[in-house]
């Protein structure tokens, strides 16, 4: 008895597998490769998603040689126009400001002529944006540790009155000197932050 329960077993998943290889043959024969399948694609959007993201180098495009076997100038034309659209939305200021704030690798040259300046000056002042960010997170933890060594300074009762007042004077001129460090990189920040609204 167990012997033909294996058996069956075995029946059924061999018709199991059988049916499942054959449903996906009809998918193979849906591919992309036929007139039909090429001229249902939307060129103009895989253009267009491409472009937006700045891909340049046909190895990165998403259209590769799908259509070889088809007349493929009518493709090649919405694909190129979504192209032009999504490369004139991704070559814009606050694209580029936003990809040098993150530190992207990133390339004008992907870039119309037309649009190249400005994508590197978003993306320039993306990345300086970053770096004046980075240096006021440093100035604050600076202040914050004279601030400590004040307090701390202030609960030592070795120290001689002469002396306290002068390490005093000292870190207090050096979180005045940090405390206009900072105001100075706060309207720098602030006038990076406007000027990514272009």
């Amino acid at each position: 008895m167990r012997m033909t329960l294996t058996s069956t077993s075995k029946l059924i998943a061999a018709l199991g597998l059988s049916l499942i290889s054959v449903g996906f043959l009809p998918g193979c024969a849906h591919a992309p490769h036929t007139k039909e399948a090429c001229q249902e694609l939307d060129w103009y959007e895989m253009g267009r998603r491409d472009g937006s993201r700045g891909l340049a180098d046909n190895s990165q495009r998403a259209v590769k040689v799908l259509c070889e076997d088809t007349d493929q100038s009518l493709s090649e034309a919405l694909y190129q126009n979504g192209f032009d659209s999504g490369i004139a939305q991704f070559c814009t200021y606050p694209v580029a400001f936003e990809q040098g704030r993150r530190n992207q690798q990133s390339s004008s040259t992907t870039c119309p002529l037309f649009l190249r300046d400005e994508f590197v000056r978003g993306y320039n002042n993306g990345q300086k944006f970053t770096a004046l960010q980075k240096n006021q997170k440093e100035i604050v933890r600076k202040i914050e540790t004279i601030d400590q060594m004040l307090k701390d300074q202030s609960a030592d009762k070795s120290i001689d009155k002469s002396t306290d007042q002068m390490r005093r004077a000292a870190l207090s001129g050096e979180k005045i000197h940090l405390e206009q460090e900072r105001q100075a990189l706060e309207a720098e920040l602030s006038q990076a932050e406007n000027s990514k609204q272009l």
